[in-house]
């Protein structure tokens, strides 16, 4: 979204809808697909992940230290101007959501026969 920001605002393109599960902080007046009907959903995120055998109490450290700093209200503010929001979740809610978004991406993959070469 951020790269079509500009573009959009300028009115050069208009947004019928985005992808994500809530309306952008950006475009608060463009529905979400599933607002306009289509059943599709692609919400983007980002994460910090370590090692799968790091010690627990550097997990518990980097977990910590992200917290804080994700409540820097400049670092908010810049989310915010990308058109996306700062959604914390917990360690078991964002696996559950990979493995939802890893089954929804193999069944596309899947189905569109795509294949490997």
């Amino acid at each position: 979204l951020a790269g079509t920001l500009p573009l959009i605002r300028s009115g050069k393109v208009r947004a019928l809808a985005v992808s994500g599960s809530e309306r952008s902080v950006a475009l608060p007046d463009v529905p979400t697909f599933a607002e306009s009907g289509v059943g599709f959903r692609l919400d983007s995120w980002f994460a910090l992940f370590a090692p799968s055998r790091t010690p627990a109490p550097i997990v518990e450290q980097l977990d910590r230290a992200m917290q804080e700093a994700m409540q820097d209200s400049g670092l908010q503010a810049q989310i915010a101007s990308l058109g996306m929001r700062y959604a914390p979740v917990s360690r078991a809610q964002f696996t559950n959501q990979m493995r939802e978004d890893t089954r929804t991406w193999a069944a596309l993959v899947k189905s569109s026969g795509a294949a490997l070469e």
